[in-house]
């Protein structure tokens, strides 16, 4: 069932605002790093099925991993199969990856409770356009941000920075949601709430230690549960501010 941005009906809340990476947080990315790998085994002749999850994308470089399909470590074709890798992810295996289990059924039900999502990404249009048709996620995006062409994915921060301050809403509209220390380091100066996901990407020690975010979510479960609680929040403090108007009149 949706519902409003506020419960009162004297002080409306604009909608809150989740700013995040969709493809960081929601995307097995792991799944197309599989599938690029296995066409350069397949371009070798080879069946190369090593496993690869989550963690390995934070773990394992890609040098082991073409060094496992070629079988020799001195191989002289490994630039060659590195420059292979790349253009099989880049133009296809990226754009196949899924969204993990469960996570649309999670995009939509934070957007059932009234927030709406937006999607800020270093990739530039062409990628990120084509990664949200992809995903299917076109009807559940407010926004798509990304500069006229792609940068570095460590300047997402200095880019979710700007997207916010360029928002006419107030910075407690929004809800940045991350695994990136500096991405929520940065949210934070502006005053911005923020969520942090321990995905992998920064040890769930280290964000759990810092005083930042509102909350550090081990799941995408746990994850919709943390949004809901700050809808539920607004919800309050709206019905208490016009409370206290009711009074002041």
């Amino acid at each position: 069932m949706s519902r409003s941005s506020s419960s009162s009906p004297h002080l409306q809340l604009p909608p809150l605002a989740v700013v995040c990476d969709i493809e960081s947080l929601f995307v097995d990315r792991a799944a197309g790093v599989r599938l690029a790998l296995d066409a350069v085994a397949r371009s070798r002749g080879r069946r190369w099925r090593s496993a690869i999850d989550g963690s390995d994308l934070h773990q394992r470089s890609l040098s082991e991993c073409l060094v496992e399909i070629a079988g020799d470590e001195a191989d002289p074709a490994l630039p060659a199969l590195a420059e292979r890798y790349w253009s099989e992810y880049t133009r296809h295996a990226r754009f196949a990856a899924p969204l993990h289990r469960d996570a649309r059924a999670i995009i939509e039900r934070v957007a059932d409770l009234g927030a709406e999502w937006h999607f800020v990404s270093t990739d530039g249009p062409e990628v990120a356009t084509r990664l949200v048709r992809a995903l299917g996620l076109a009807g559940q995006l407010s926004t798509v941000y990304t500069p006229q062409a792609g940068i570095c994915r460590r300047a997402r921060s200095a880019l979710v920075e700007n997207y916010i301050k360029g928002r006419p809403q107030p910075a407690d509209a929004h809800l940045v949601i991350s695994d990136e220390l500096f991405e929520i380091v940065a949210a934070h100066r502006l005053g911005v709430p923020t969520l942090a996901v321990a995905n992998g990407q920064t040890p769930a020690p280290v964000l759990e230690a810092i005083p930042l975010p509102v909350g550090v979510a081990r799941t995408l479960d746990e994850t919709a549960d943390w949004i809901e609680a700050q809808l539920l929040a607004r919800d309050c403090l709206a019905a208490s501010a016009a409370r206290q108007q009711a009074r002041l009149h």
